[in-house]
């Protein structure tokens, strides 16, 4: 009886925790959305061209990792693509990159939280804590 009782029970524990895969896709030009389970196959549009896809576009300018801070906002000029930074933790401040992950100017911040943009020809950019923006 205890056999029957522990094996019921070891069931139940393992059915309640059991996990059910699942996958979404998004189709990018409607937005509609598909759920497939687990041994379900997507159809493959092969009309379908992967470069007309934004992510497609996308790729890394510079990396960064800095241990005492974190990106609170950012901002990429659209003609230089200088990116404006600003971060906020233990080592709150603005910075300002080009190509590599070397600041060309960087400014300290007081606040822990900085909003950040910069014109479109990068000539410009604004960073705003509290109630102080400063332009640049």
């Amino acid at each position: 009886m205890k056999w029957i009782t522990v094996s019921f029970l070891l069931f139940f524990i393992v059915s309640s925790f059991a996990l059910v895969l699942e996958q979404t896709v998004t189709d990018p030009f409607t937005g509609n959305s598909t759920t497939y389970r687990e041994g379900q196959v997507p159809e493959v549009d092969s009309q379908f061209n992967c470069e007309t896809l934004p992510s497609e576009r996308i790729s890394e300018r510079w990396n960064l990792v800095d241990g005492s801070a974190i990106v609170s906002d950012i901002a990429v000029s659209s003609t230089t693509d200088n990116s404006l930074v600003g971060w906020y933790l233990n080592n709150p401040r603005n910075s300002l990159y080009s190509d590599t992950n070397i600041p060309i100017w960087e400014m300290a911040s007081d606040n822990s939280t900085s909003y950040v943009d910069i014109t479109p020809d990068g000539t410009r950019f604004a960073c705003a804590e509290d109630t102080v923006v400063s332009v640049y």
